[in-house]
């Protein structure tokens, strides 16, 4: 019996992150920076949503404004970063090493900071209603509200 058709096998992911990219592609929603060195980057402004940036060095970096909704930080370092004003809402910070970062005015509802390191971070005007704060080190870190914050336990100040 001779085949009489082509069988076409489609795979979707359900995954909100990209499945493959490299780190040299450009920011863009759903990018796939996962590790990637982005060490002193400008990416002022860009549109990062849903963007995999987990284990990415961004030391230094210049993320004010980025649009950052749903993003995966986890374990990401951002120590002395710019997110001035970034919109982080929603947000997988787990781990992240957020030291001296400046998030003045950023975004950060119902993110998850469990066991951020936030010491001497800015937080001045920062917005964490419905954030996870859950065992975040927040020492020396100014300007912190953590009215509306939903997770709070543990958190060392």
């Amino acid at each position: 019996m001779r085949p009489t058709g082509l069988i076409l096998i489609a795979v979707f992911s359900t995954s909100p992150y990209a499945a493959h990219a490299a780190c040299s592609d450009r920011p863009a929603p759903r990018v796939n920076w996962h590790r990637c060195d982005k060490h002193g980057a400008n990416l002022k402004q860009a549109i990062m949503e849903y963007a995999n940036l987990e284990d990415a060095d961004l030391t230094g970096a210049d993320l004010a404004r980025a649009g950052l909704i749903g993003a995966n930080l986890s374990y990401a370092n951002l120590q002395g970063a710019n997110l001035q004003g970034a919109n982080l809402q929603g947000a997988y910070l787990h781990g992240a090493d957020l030291r001296g970062a400046d998030l003045r005015g950023a975004s950060l509802q119902g993110a998850n900071l469990q066991g951020a390191n936030l010491q001497d971070a800015y937080l001045q005007g920062a917005d964490l209603r419905g954030a996870n704060l859950s065992y975040a080190d927040l020492r020396g870190a100014t300007g912190v509200n953590l009215d509306g914050a939903d997770t709070v336990f543990g958190v060392i100040r």
